[in-house]
């Protein structure tokens, strides 16, 4: 920690950065307990805890009142953790069950990449700026995301010389991203009562662990220590793979 006579700083390390993080997600879950309009509009806790500070440490930084600075050493590795997530997700059943629906999906977001990448170009020559800045807030941030604009980002300033383009494509992708996850929460909502869609009547393991009373008392005591470590050794191969194939696929393929 550093004072400063004129403002207060503090600099969290790495781990310092994770536990703020997470202690984070559970200030957004304990806000949406508290705020009844949060659930109803189906708010993501993250997004609540996380807007919530973000919007805090930036007034505190804008009166000169505190600057708070996070270690970015593991950004980039969580980020690629969690996009693993979600490719594991994905099957070639749930490919084959989206089947005509699933190819006019694609051909929509491949219209949508391009005029993305036209419209940023465009708007930002009339600004009177490098037109790659464009491709910065087109398609590598709206539709890459954050993993995408922070390898992007260093390519173009180190080929094209466009100084600060991987803090152009972050924020983008962030403000992207923020904006999806508060406006797609209340529309999906609306869309299940809409459409009075149900879940299947089945009970999740969190159901099972809220109901101790219905769980076989022989069995002991419920455990996803197995699972949680099975899930973490598949992520971190997964990571290892892809972070191996990206070097060799970088020799023969650039932009």
């Amino acid at each position: 920690m550093v004072s400063d006579p004129q403002i207060f700083s503090f600099h969290f390390g790495c781990l310092e950065s994770l536990a703020f993080a997470a202690v984070t997600y559970y200030f957004g879950s304990w806000l949406k307990t508290k705020i009844r309009l949060l659930r109803r509009l189906s708010v993501a806790s993250p997004v609540v805890g996380g807007l919530t500070v973000a919007i805090v440490l930036s007034v505190l930084q804008g009166l000169n009142i505190a600057h708070i600075t996070f270690d970015p050493t593991m950004q980039k590795q969580l980020m690629i953790a969690f996009f693993t997530t979600v490719g594991l997700m994905a099957s070639l059943k749930v490919v084959k069950k989206g089947g005509i629906m699933l190819a006019f999906f694609l051909l929509a977001v491949s219209c949508l990449t391009v005029l993305q990448n036209c419209l940023g170009m465009s708007v930002a020559s009339l600004l009177g700026i490098d037109s790659r800045y464009g491709i910065m807030v087109g398609s590598v941030s709206l539709m890459g995301g954050l993993g995408t604009s922070a390898a992007f980002g260093p390519y173009f300033e180190q080929t094209y010389g466009l100084n600060g383009a991987t803090v152009v494509a972050i924020t983008s992708a962030t403000l992207a991203m923020t904006n999806s996850l508060l406006i797609g929460g209340p529309i999906g909502e609306w869309l299940i009562k809409h459409y009075k869609i149900k879940t299947p009547d089945l009970q999740t393991p969190v159901e099972k662990a809220a109901n101790p009373d219905k769980q076989d008392e022989r069995k002991g005591s419920l455990s996803w220590t197995a699972d949680i470590l099975k899930a973490l050794t598949v992520i971190l191969i997964c990571m290892s793979l892809g972070k191996v194939i990206s070097q060799e696929l970088s020799a023969y393929l650039t932009l």
